[in-house]
């Protein structure tokens, strides 16, 4: 409890959830709600599509988490980070070059699965992965990004199975509780922790 050594870093811990649904657009209540805070904020919108990936946690949180990633060319976003992880760490490369067909094949791969999420600072964790100084011309709302959630393992069956989960049963829990909310006026986690407002 005194022994510093025993304390994290993040304020999110890292956890294991399942992917509930994943939506490239989305224009859910709350991704509708962050476009709504940017306009009040006087930022511009720019028609940007967002990557929304909502996560049933099967340990250390109890309600739904979301990983928001804004479309983006850029290695060091959030999008480029997510992307480099399905690449490098997880081993996913879709087959198609069509952008909906791409989805299709990030959806079967993702949805109904669970993952070990972390959380992550995009510039920072792809200066990390890359062994690279962050360029020094990032725009500022690049580098000051806030933490998003990242997918960083794919549990095999016999990992699933060791966590005593009955993951059909938390799947369709996940999605009741979604479908709840989804278009309900949305009071989610991004107003202190993420914001999903962030043009990368």
């Amino acid at each position: 409890m005194f022994d510093i050594g025993e304390y994290r870093d993040d304020v999110k811990e890292p956890f294991l959830g399942l992917v509930v649904e994943l939506n490239f657009p989305c224009d859910c209540a709350a991704c509708r709600k962050g476009e709504q805070r940017l306009k009040e904020q006087g930022r511009e919108l720019r028609n940007l599509k967002r990557l929304h990936i909502v996560i049933k946690p099967l340990e250390k949180y109890e309600n739904l988490q979301h990983a928001w990633y804004n479309e983006s060319k850029i290695k060091w976003s959030a999008m480029g980070a997510f992307v480099y992880t399905l690449n490098m760490k997880l081993k996913f490369k879709p087959k198609s070059k069509e952008p909906e067909k791409q989805i299709e094949e990030l959806k079967k791969f993702m949805e109904k699965q669970v993952f070990l999420w972390t959380p992550v600072q995009p510039a920072e964790y792809m200066a990390n992965e890359l062994n690279r100084e962050i360029p020094k011309n990032l725009p500022k709302n690049v580098l000051e990004a806030r933490d998003v959630w990242i997918p960083i393992k794919k549990l095999s069956d016999k990992e699933i199975k060791k966590l005593g989960v009955d993951i059909e049963q938390a799947y369709n829990e996940g999605i009741e509780e979604w479908n709840e909310k989804k278009n309900m006026e949305y009071e989610g986690e991004y107003d202190s922790e993420v914001d999903i407002g962030e043009i990368f």
